[in-house]
């Protein structure tokens, strides 16, 4: 499968939001695999940096649950 990326949006200073995702090969429905905003970007390389397995899986919620707020806010459902 082939990961897609698109800009979709800007945030209110200016930097990029973008989406990644992939086409169904059959129905050709785009599914989000990830939206990548400023706090999203922060937040995915803190979670690299750190090595403490409890702070990764907070961090890991939070990116779940801000995802999930991004997806309904770009009609990404």
């Amino acid at each position: 499968m082939k990961i897609r990326e698109d800009l979709i949006d800007h945030d209110t200073d200016g930097k990029e939001i973008r989406e990644q995702y992939i086409l169904c090969g059959h129905c050709n429905r785009r599914y989000t695999v990830i939206i990548l905003d400023e706090y999203m970007r922060a937040t995915i390389a803190e979670r690299n940096a750190t090595k403490d397995l409890a702070r990764k899986t907070v961090l890991l919620r939070e990116m779940k649950e801000h995802l999930q707020e991004l997806k309904r806010r770009y009609g990404r459902d």
